[in-house]
């Protein structure tokens, strides 16, 4: 971990622009450009400001139980600048937010504590 993040600042130490393309190709796919398209989490540059080891944990080693992939096997090089990257992606789109309601609209359920509706609204 501390070949990839600075431990005084939590900010990874690789380029964020170098291996910008992996983020896009592999990540992008279910995270979202930017980061804001599971819903049913923070967005993920926020998540990886605010816990980078945690971050680059499940990057190397997947998610349990979710689709998320272990990644190691692409190398810690290029895993330290997809980190960077996901480091720059925004906070929050508030643009996007309002359009679609914010992320109490969409996450509704979980907040009354009511089972998720069965069809899309």
């Amino acid at each position: 971990m501390n070949r990839s993040i600075d431990r005084a600042t939590g900010k990874a130490k690789g380029d964020a622009t170098k291996n910008m393309g992996f983020y896009k190709i592999v990540c992008a796919n279910c995270h979202g450009r930017d980061g804001f398209k599971v819903r049913t989490m923070a967005p993920l540059g926020k998540i990886a400001r605010d816990n980078p080891w945690e971050s680059l944990h499940k990057i190397l080693n997947g998610h349990p139980n979710e689709r998320m992939p272990a990644l190691r096997v692409v190398g810690a090089g290029v895993l330290a600048d997809v980190l960077a990257t996901i480091q720059a992606l925004p906070e929050e789109n508030r643009l996007i937010s309002i359009v679609r309601g914010g992320r109490l609209y969409d996450n509704w359920y979980t907040e009354t504590m009511s089972p998720p509706p069965a069809t899309r609204h």
